[in-house]
């Protein structure tokens, strides 16, 4: 682009602008566009076009509206002129009192190019209808598209209705349906909403199927579709019954002429794509065949679009076959076949070809197409794709065959239930929780940012893989001992003492009040170290002589003599003072010795060493 008029878009919502070469067509705030389809293959050029639209629950404030033009010369200079009207326009066509105008300007532009109108806005209220009526005042034309379905554009707020009234000139004579066409409005409506409501039950668009609510803050209704409910466009578990969700329904080919789209052929065979842009269930195919005797019609299929297999007969699923003895004359033809699946967004190719007696007509027999490839034929969830290959022999897969063809006929389907969940979680959660549990539990458990605020019913089988991110305001109670010893003392003593077969690492920090009853029943690893003596007479004599000496009150008694001679002869009585010990230093260990046989402390004086008392 070089200028900001290079990059309009024909959407009077956005903002057209050029930056450094690069078009910018940024969405205006508060705005809306409703798009009706833009014609294919044949276009009607009419000078005026009379449309309907309707609101649902919402008022609307009508701002623009974008077309295209068309010109036999290439150029289109023309005054162009909006009027409207309250209602539908069946009954004030040619009426000029009962139209107001509401825009005129002078339009110069290419041919096939948009033009876009913008004017002040026009009020419309919800639930209303409202006619519009773009007129030229030259013979330059709109261009207008061929649509039977109504409406032809619909949102949540809009609908653009068909069919529209094709006018020669200015509220003159005029038709709606050209050659019996049904035309409709092709191009774009902009406009923004307006408060329309108070309270919820202002917003009831009669449909329920919907929840109706009013937001306060900007007066607006908001109708928000129901899951699991027949009637809101979507073929659910259990809605098999559901013919307006589900189906079925025919989607049918224009007919071939013997002008437009070219006139009709009756080959033997013709190849078609079907692409679905949602799960749909092919039920029947409709032809047209020509008259003939002992007539028989097999379908094939096969995945994906027959371009590179339409000479390769392994690759075909067969479908099933119809058969007659006689057609006195041309006749549609509905003939179902196997149920065949076509998953969203897939393609699908049918094979159909006919066999019959050689009779004195050439064309006898023979199944319809058009000459030429056909306008779009679609709806809302299947396509029927153009162009077909036709075969004019009556063998299977036999060469010649040749396309630019198009399919007559029709598709009967219906819709696949939805039974998948959500391939991924919703954007918002939900504000509460749900009133009632799930009827099954979730295969994993589910994770949570926050403690939970009560107490589970049951303990939980593994122990938790990270540590609480704050302490508990009370310790946990247990009717079972832990498995693992705690880093750090309890701040209460235990209502029992602890029961071991190993003595603690630890000594307790203050001793006991009280002697135990009895022995223990193991003797311990290592013996114990206490600054008093025993209060009763060990069970064995010891196998070492005791590191501190003390006098006792009264000589002890053995039960048993001795049974080894003492190592040094006893000096004095028993009963006197005990004999001094004397202390050397071993510089070796750094340490005090005594001056004594036998093991540490003791240890034989090494000379020139002086001993201490």
């Amino acid at each position: 682009c070089t200028q900001d008029e290079d990059c309009f878009d024909g959407d009077s919502c956005t903002e057209d602008t050029c930056n450094a070469g690069q078009c910018n067509n940024t969405l205006k705030n508060d705005c809306f566009t409703l798009s009706a389809p833009v014609c294919v293959g044949t276009c009607w050029i009419p000078r005026g076009l009379m449309f309907d639209i309707s609101t649902m629950s919402n008022n609307i404030l009508l701002h623009g509206l974008s077309f295209r033009m068309y010109s036999s010369s290439g150029d289109v200079s023309s005054n162009v002129t909006v009027y409207t009207a309250p209602g539908a326009y069946g009954d004030i066509y040619n009426d000029p009192d009962s139209w107001k105008e509401i825009h005129s300007t002078q339009i110069v532009t290419k041919a096939w190019s948009y033009v876009s109108l913008d004017f002040k806005g026009v009020a419309i209220n919800s639930k209303s209808t409202q006619a519009l009526y773009v007129s030229s005042s030259t013979s330059d034309s709109f261009i207008a598209s061929k649509e039977s379905e109504n409406p032809v554009a619909s949102d949540a707020n809009l609908n653009i209705h068909t069919p529209a009234r094709y006018v020669f000139g200015p509220f003159g004579d005029g038709t709606s349906e050209p050659n019996g066409e049904s035309i409709s409005w092709e191009g774009n409506i902009t406009y923004s909403l307006q408060a329309s409501c108070s309270q919820d039950s202002d917003c009831s668009d009669e449909n329920s199927c919907t929840v109706d609510r009013c937001d306060l803050s900007s007066g607006t209704c908001h109708n928000s579709m129901l899951s699991n409910c027949c009637g809101n466009d979507v073929c659910e578990v259990n809605e098999e019954e559901c013919n307006a969700d589900c189906g079925p329904w025919n989607l049918d080919a224009p007919l071939c002429n013997t002008y437009g789209n070219g006139k009709c052929y009756t080959p033997k065979g013709m190849m078609f794509d079907v692409t679905a842009t949602v799960g749909i269930s092919m039920l029947g195919i409709s032809i047209i065949h020509n008259k003939g005797t002992n007539i028989n019609v097999d379908f094939y299929t096969v995945q994906g679009s027959f371009d590179d297999l339409y000479l390769d007969p392994l690759s075909w699923d067969f479908l099933g076959s119809w058969s007659t003895v006689s057609l006195d004359q041309t006749r549609w033809l509905s003939i179902p076949i196997r149920q065949t699946e076509i998953q969203a967004g897939s393609t699908q190719s049918f094979y159909i070809v006919t066999s019959s007696s050689v009779t004195s007509s050439e064309n006898d027999g023979g199944i319809f197409c058009g000459g030429l490839p056909a306008d779009v034929v679609a709806d809302e969830q299947i396509e029927i794709r153009s162009p077909a290959r036709v075969f004019p022999n009556s063998e299977p897969f036999s060469d010649p065959s040749y396309d630019r063809y198009s399919f007559q006929g029709g598709i009967k389907y219906r819709a696949t239930a939805v039974s998948e969940p959500t391939p991924s979680p919703s954007d918002m959660s939900t504000m509460s929780p749900t009133l009632n549990p799930t009827l099954i539990r979730s295969l994993r458990p589910s994770i949570s940012a926050q403690p939970s605020t009560g107490i589970s019913s049951h303990p939980s089988s593994q122990p938790s893989r990270d540590p609480s991110s704050q302490p508990s305001s009370r310790p946990s109670i247990s009717t079972v001992p832990s498995s693992m010893e705690n880093f750090d003392p309890s701040s209460q003593p235990s209502s029992q003492p602890s029961l071991s077969d190993q003595p603690s690492s630890i000594p307790s920090s203050s001793s006991e009040s009280s002697i135990s009853t009895g022995p223990s029943s193991d003797p311990s690893g290592h013996p114990s170290v206490s600054d008093l003596p025993t209060s009763q007479p060990p069970s064995q004599p010891s196998t070492h002589p005791s590191t501190i000496i003390r006098t006792s009150d009264a000589p002890s008694a053995s039960s048993m003599p001795t049974k080894k001679n003492s190592e040094v002869p006893t000096t004095q009585s028993p009963f006197s003072a005990p004999i001094p010990v004397k202390w050397f230093m071993d510089w070796d260990i750094l340490s005090c010795r005594q001056h004594c046989n036998g093991n540490l402390p003791c240890g034989g004086k090494p000379e020139l060493v002086e001993l201490y008392d």
